[in-house]
């Protein structure tokens, strides 16, 4: 077991990270210009386009219309007041107002994140026990026909991107099964049988994508560490081969953690943008896509920190249970 000063040490450098990240992302929008400005001025300059006014009245008016913009996102303080005001808003999570629905970040964005979780954990939980079995079997019985076949399968299955096997389950459900994939309902409920019916397919095609990748792990674990002399002690004791897997795979739990987890951040940046823009699940990725699209600086911002919190998290959680699991691994 890591040792409690070791767990303060990654916790500070967790923290340390954090505080880099929100320090980044605050001198990048301190050091670019909003693009929202620009909307503000074509804005404004529509408003007396009339006119009712001469050149210079309208580029005075132009500019208090742009003085009051900034002046309501604090634009217009010193530098120094509006860092400190940053990171109070970030660690209270008051993550301003987005400028395409009026409502604040964190409600938009923790609305849509429990849209995506609603089929991103059962597809990691499938991919987790699927990969386990299938590169476990791979690994034992590798000399028989079943356990080729499922070799192929799952090398078959990774060279197949998620796209596409959305794109094709979008194009044959619907006609072949009559089953409406699309239409997810924000208004209802997270568990309703009307929105579970449209993410169980995405959480699917999820895990199937990533068991490939798990079983291959998996199986290379395996088969590196059976010529190791515990494994072999193990055999010559009389212990079946399901039991030499299990302490086999004891051992490598640590490697096949990171690997999970590694996943989970990869999912996050990847598979669910794509996901969710195929089956047009307002999710986190499909509101952070659309974001970008509108410009909703606000909304991107926090959509990039919540991405980085995440893998800085994600990446601490790690180091912790791989301390945990196997005390040779230091955490100084």
């Amino acid at each position: 077991m890591a040792s409690w000063w070791a767990v303060v040490r990654r916790t500070a450098f967790a923290l340390l990270a954090l505080w880099l990240v929100v320090t980044g992302a605050f001198v990048l929008l301190a050091t670019t210009d909003d693009p929202n400005e620009a909307l503000v001025r074509q804005a404004a300059a529509m408003e007396v386009a009339d006119g009712t006014m001469d050149e210079d009245e309208v580029e005075v008016h132009v500019e208090q219309a742009v003085e009051a913009y900034r002046e309501q996102r604090g634009y217009d303080l010193p530098l120094h007041e509006r860092y400190f005001e940053w990171l109070s808003g970030i660690a209270t999570f008051q993550w301003g107002l987005s400028e395409s629905t009026g409502q604040p970040v964190t409600d938009v964005l923790g609305e849509r994140l429990a849209v995506t979780a609603t089929y991103v954990f059962p597809g990691l939980a499938l991919a987790l026990v699927g990969g386990v079995a299938l590169g476990t079997y791979g690994a034992l019985g590798r000399n028989q026909l079943l356990s080729r076949l499922s070799i192929i399968a799952t090398y078959t299955i990774y060279g197949v991107p998620n796209f596409w096997i959305a794109a094709v389950a979008l194009a044959i459900v619907p006609l072949q099964f009559g089953i409406v994939l699309t239409g997810y309902d924000l208004e209802r409920s997270l568990v309703s049988s009307y929105n579970l019916q449209r993410v169980a397919l995405p959480a699917l095609i999820l895990g199937t994508g990533l068991i490939a990748g798990q079983a291959q792990h998996v199986r290379a674990e395996l088969l590196e560490r059976e010529s190791r002399p515990y494994v072999r002690t193990a055999r010559a004791g009389g212990l079946s081969e399901w039991r030499v897997s299990y302490h086999v795979l004891r051992v490598a739990a640590v490697p096949l953690l990171s690997l999970t987890l590694s996943k989970l951040f990869g999912v996050l940046l990847v598979n669910v943008f794509v996901l969710e823009y195929v089956f047009e699940l307002p999710g986190f990725g499909l509101v952070t896509y659309n974001a970008i699209l509108r410009r909703d600086l606000p909304l991107v911002m926090g959509a990039t920190l919540i991405i980085a919190i995440v893998g800085i998290v994600a990446t601490y959680v790690q180091d912790l249970a791989a301390g945990a699991l196997d005390p040779r691994v230091d955490l100084e």
